[in-house]
């Protein structure tokens, strides 16, 4: 069994912070921009989202909504709050609605005001972002490469896992984990909790791809009982198919919802957006449907991509994105080759700390978007050799 690495980080942040930057993907204007390319053009797997939405009714509503921007939004915004509270199967008093995920991470750690943040990594590099702009210090729990990055009982109990989280004011991980893929095993989950709930100590799991996933809903934290100081994050924009309107939430408990929620600026979630969520979540056949067609063609996309010459390893995934080890340390200039000369954008892994050089991430697209990823990607892997 590999000991647990940890690495304290108390200075400035190896790469930072700038809306100018590659810290997400999605960014196909720019790209198209400065390719030449038009937008039809181009196929974007650096964003993942629902390839299946979103629907016309789901447009329509967006539109419509757009004749009330004279107007303020709802606020509070009972409709949407009712639709989330459904589809995630809790009481809407524990739902605190926000402006996309990353304006809910930066609101927890406001509000728990950590002098001291680990993270289970390589992971989402938002949580140390908003760990530091508080000013806390920085340490990662490094899950082995070795063992594909999986975050498993064994590992926490070799090498003090519990005396780490003890000393941490807050804890961050990701289920399943961005970006490599791996939802957290059961297990796992449950001894960090514990061990979090032992000490006192706030736990943040950000569940952003749950609903991808084939077990979901009974893979959530939320299944292992209520926990005072448990913080759930889900992203809506990547399930229902709308990053660009921005939607989130956090599920947490009664008293924090009741201590948190004030801190909630006004009219946070603007009236389209508010409207296209409420009717994407009222597609309940297309998001039954979802973590099935998703898991086929994610099995079919990740055997296609392991038989690639230069592709050594696909990792076993969970949601709709797969991340894959090259031959060599070339991952940055694959993912230009293939933007600039296919028009194809997937995400270089060697601004995610700990992933390296040879790591790559696509998002799993429809089956005729995902043929052309593999044309393309074994095109440039055929010429690189």
């Amino acid at each position: 069994m590999t000991e647990p690495v940890v690495v304290t980080s108390v200075g400035p942040p190896s790469r930072p912070p700038s809306v100018h930057d590659d810290t997400h993907g999605g960014k196909i204007r720019e790209a198209a921009a400065s390719l030449g390319f038009t937008l039809d053009d181009m196929l974007d797997c650096s964003a993942n989202v629902n390839f299946l939405g979103p629907t016309p009714a789901v447009l329509a509503a967006a539109r419509q909504a757009v004749e009330e921007i004279s107007w303020y939004p709802l606020d509070p915004p009972d409709p949407l709050r009712r639709a989330a509270a459904d589809f995630l199967g809790v009481p809407g008093e524990r739902l605190l609605l926000g402006n996309g995920a990353s304006e809910l991470i930066f609101l927890a750690v406001a509000h728990v005001r950590p002098r001291r943040v680990l993270i289970l990594g390589p992971t989402f590099t938002e949580y140390e972002r908003a760990a530091r702009a508080w000013g806390a210090e920085v340490e990662v729990l490094w899950l082995p490469e070795e063992q594909e990055f999986r975050l498993t009982e064994a590992f926490l109990e070799v090498g003090g896992a519990a005396e780490r989280i003890a000393a941490a004011d807050m804890v961050f991980l990701c289920h399943p984990n961005n970006p490599t893929g791996a939802a957290v095993d059961r297990r796992a989950l449950a001894w960090i909790l514990d061990a979090a709930d032992e000490a006192g100590v706030p736990v943040f799991v950000d569940e952003s791809f749950l609903a991808f996933t084939l077990e979901w809903p009974g893979n959530s934290c939320l299944e292992l009982g209520e926990r005072e100081r448990l913080i759930v994050l889900h992203s809506f924009t990547k399930i229902l198919a709308m990053p660009g309107l921005r939607v989130g939430a956090l599920v947490v408990s009664p008293s924090m919802a009741a201590e948190l929620g004030p801190r909630v600026p006004p009219w946070n979630v603007n009236c389209v957006a508010q409207s296209a969520a409420v009717a994407a979540f009222a597609e309940a056949d297309l998001l039954r449907r979802t973590p099935a067609a998703v898991a086929a063609a994610r099995a079919d996309l990740a055997e296609r991509l392991q038989e690639l010459s230069g592709v050594e390893h696909v990792l076993p995934g969970a949601a709709n994105f797969l991340c894959v080890r090259l031959g060599g340390p070339v991952a940055g200039a694959i993912v230009t080759r293939l933007r600039a000369d296919h028009g194809v954008l997937v995400r270089d892994l060697s601004s995610f700390p700990g992933m390296g050089p040879r790591y790559l991430r696509t998002a799993v697209r429809s089956p005729e978007e995902n043929s052309r990823l593999v044309a393309a990607l074994a095109a440039v892997l055929g010429s690189w050799s």
